[in-house]
């Protein structure tokens, strides 16, 4: 337990948890949407965090786009 972050409670946590995504697919490997659609439903859903993952494997030809996407 780290004393300094006693300012945040455990329930602003816990909200700040379900607020959040951190495993969205997009287009760029095997998700159904592109990175603005997943975006776009995180805001519409009122998310605070999103976090984009994808699966990159040796022929992947796209990791440079996609950062910078």
């Amino acid at each position: 337990f780290n004393k300094n972050m006693n300012s945040i409670s455990i329930t602003e946590k816990m909200l700040s948890f379900e607020q959040s995504d951190w495993h969205v697919h997009s287009t760029w490997s095997d998700g159904k949407n592109s990175l603005e659609q997943n975006i776009e439903s995180a805001r519409a859903r009122n998310l605070s965090t999103l976090g984009c993952v994808e699966h990159v494997r040796v022929d992947s030809n796209w990791v440079a786009d996609y950062v910078s996407a």
